[in-house]
């Protein structure tokens, strides 16, 4: 049987994992990436589900290797004046830590997996449309080396975030209303294995904290409203798209959707996504695919919304004025309801308990456990 011809567009986070997992599962790779070498970027934290991803790509031993922090305890701190809440990882879920990386380092890691799971990495090759016929994209257009080139595929996998090179003409994006600025320092200190998130008790910001190797690094992610002269930064904003796949493509990553900034941990959500869309690659590329297609975009954009609405609750400024027990209560009902519940099935995920979704079984994960996240411990 022929190994279908998958053809990446963008090498960040989402797209090398997908490469990744796409190789490693025996599918023909190519992989088209716009910049000439990976950015360092920021620093990303990884909750404890990550962990699927580096098991099925064999790459623990790497990733310990490269010097990879532990996550052991996420902290919240809400900045009403009372004790952050500290839930430590051991116990909680399939696996005991997290991590912390790079996200340059982390990207390389997994376009070595790709590579040497026989893709291709072109650099330097910008995307320029889809290739459809009847309906159907059969490949993509790009530039490279000074010439336009098109490239055929079993089936395209847009991850170029929020520029949606492929998926953009395919099903137009819906921008939301709310933005953040983000800016991103390093200082000295944090705590070693803690992964914090923390508001100003005026309800100004959040801060996302995240140690860096042996504890003496500190990623700092500033989420408000304006850049109130921090220099460096980006604007964020969130978009949802009506479909994230169809007959030849889907997306994944920020080019699916973008709908929380910071507070479930996004990087391992998309990379999970990936890992998940990788191993629905017969699914969406062989007879029947406009249904896993549909079915696909259904559970995406399930666990996309989930993400919406827990960082909306956390970024409502009613928050910053209510007390613990409120707060318990306000979270354990948006875990009983959002988005049917799913939210709880969400925070499984991300501690490992389970796959973050299955296009085979759109009801829910295959191995789902029926395990909740425990409450935060307070100290």
């Amino acid at each position: 049987m022929t190994a279908p011809l998958v053809v990446v567009a963008g090498a960040g986070l989402a797209g090398a994992a997908f490469a990744a997992c796409a190789a490693a599962r025996g599918a023909d790779v190519v992989v088209l990436e716009r910049t000439t070498r990976t950015p360092a970027g920021g620093i990303e934290a990884f909750a404890p589900g990550v962990h699927r991803l580096l098991a099925a790509l064999s790459l623990h031993e790497r990733a310990h290797a490269a010097g990879f922090a532990r996550q052991e305890v996420s902290v919240l701190d809400w900045g009403n004046g009372e004790q952050p809440w500290r839930s430590p990882h051991a116990g909680a879920g399939a696996y005991d830590h997290g991590c912390h990386a790079g996200y340059g380092e982390f990207v390389e890691l997994l376009l070595s997996r790709a590579v040497e799971s026989g893709a291709r990495v072109l650099r330097g090759a910008e995307v320029l449309e889809p290739v459809v016929e009847r309906d159907t994209v059969t490949g993509l257009r790009y530039h490279y080396r000074g010439e336009d080139r098109a490239v055929s595929a079993d089936l395209v996998a847009d991850a170029t975030g929020a520029d949606r090179a492929v998926s953009g003409p395919l099903s137009p994006a819906e921008r939301e209303s709310v933005t953040h600025w983000m800016a991103r320092s390093r200082v000295d200190g944090g705590s070693e294995g803690e992964f914090v998130l923390a508001q100003a008790q005026d309800g100004a910001e959040w801060t996302w904290s995240v140690p860096l190797h042996n504890g003496t690094g500190l990623g700092t992610l500033v989420v408000g409203g304006d850049d109130r002269g921090r220099g460096d930064g980006e604007r964020w904003r969130g978009c949802r798209s009506a479909r994230l796949a169809g007959a030849g493509w889907l997306s994944v990553g920020d080019a699916a959707g973008r709908a929380d900034p910071v507070f479930l941990e996004p990087a391992t959500i998309a990379v999970l996504a990936a890992h998940t869309a990788a191993e629905a690659i017969g699914l969406l590329s062989g007879p029947g695919r406009g249904e896993y297609a549909k079915r696909y975009t259904a559970c995406y954009t399930r666990i996309l919304d989930c993400a919406r609405e827990f960082a909306a609750f956390c970024l409502d400024p009613a928050r910053r004025r209510e007390d613990t027990e409120t707060l318990v209560r306000g979270l354990t009902t948006l875990m009983g309801e959002g988005t049917g519940g799913a939210l709880a099935e969400l925070r499984s995920a991300l501690a490992g308990h389970r796959p973050l979704f299955d296009v085979e079984c759109p009801d829910g994960p295959l191995l789902a456990s029926l395990a909740m996240p425990r409450q935060p411990e307070m100290r």
